[in-house]
């Protein structure tokens, strides 16, 4: 098996580090409330002195679809906010989490990890656009 791990061979700090995402909330609202619901909360923390760095999913082609807000806290705390629509997180769960812990042990170029992949993409391809 091989891993994918940027973190492996690393000092316990320097992989520490790397990880954004060990403190994570998803916030999940219908398409017609996502795009207020996102921007009013990157507002917030804004505003609360988080600096917030914004990942909009929602392109197609994507085998994920979301909005992913990787934030530090003014104490230096890392924090990762997600949001959804209930159906692109019933997808992200149900769907392609299966299959991305399947492929996350691969190398990207292996007809493996393509044809997971294009699973991947094809479930999220379904998802209204909020």
């Amino acid at each position: 098996m091989v891993l994918n791990l940027p973190y492996f061979d690393k000092s316990h700090e320097k992989a520490a580090e790397t990880i954004s995402d060990s403190v994570r909330y998803t916030m999940v609202t219908t398409a017609d409330n996502y795009a207020d619901m996102a921007n009013n909360a990157v507002a917030e923390f804004t505003a609360q002195g988080f600096e917030c760095n914004v990942k909009n999913y929602w392109e197609e082609g994507n085998q994920y679809k979301g909005i992913n807000v990787a934030m530090v806290s003014p104490e230096g705390d890392k924090v990762e906010l997600q949001f959804h629509t209930p159906e692109s997180l019933a997808v992200k769960m149900e769907q392609n989490h299966p299959l991305y812990e399947q492929s996350r042990t691969l190398k990207e170029d292996t007809p493996e990890y393509k044809a997971l992949d294009a699973q991947m993409t094809a479930n999220s391809a379904a998802l209204i656009h909020p």
